[in-house]
C-alpha cells in the first residue's frame, strides 16, 4: 500500500469517526429538546373528577304517551345549551333514561 493509499485510508477513518460523533451529537440535542417540550403523561397529571351540573330534567322511561313532553324538556335545557359539550349532552340523555326491565 502505498503512502498516498495510507493517507486516503486515514482520512476515511477520521471522517467516519467525526460523522458518528456528530450523529451522535445530534441524537443527544434532540433527545434533550423532546425531553424539554415533553407533556406529562396522562399517568402522572392528576385526575380531574367531573361532576355533572345539577339540572332538572325529565326520566323517560320508554313511554310513547310522555315521548313528546320528554324530549321538549330535553331540548330546551340539553340538547339545545351553548353551554355544554357533545359529551355531557350525551351523559345527561343516558342518565335521563330508565329502562323498565321485564
Amino acid at each position: 500500500m502505498t503512502d498516498q493509499e495510507r493517507e486516503v485510508e486515514r482520512e476515511h477513518k477520521q471522517s467516519k469517526e467525526i460523522e458518528v460523533q456528530n450523529s451522535q451529537h445530534s441524537e443527544e440535542i434532540l433527545n434533550k429538546l423532546l425531553h424539554k417540550f415533553e407533556t406529562p403523561s396522562e399517568e402522572n397529571e392528576p385526575k380531574k373528577k367531573v361532576k355533572l351540573p345539577s339540572l332538572n330534567i325529565p326520566a323517560f322511561d320508554g313511554g310513547p304517551t310522555k315521548w313528546k313532553s320528554y324530549w321538549q324538556q330535553f331540548e330546551a335545557t340539553i340538547h339545545n345549551s351553548k353551554q355544554l359539550d357533545d359529551q355531557l349532552r350525551m351523559q345527561y340523555l343516558l342518565k335521563s333514561h330508565h329502562h323498565q326491565k321485564d
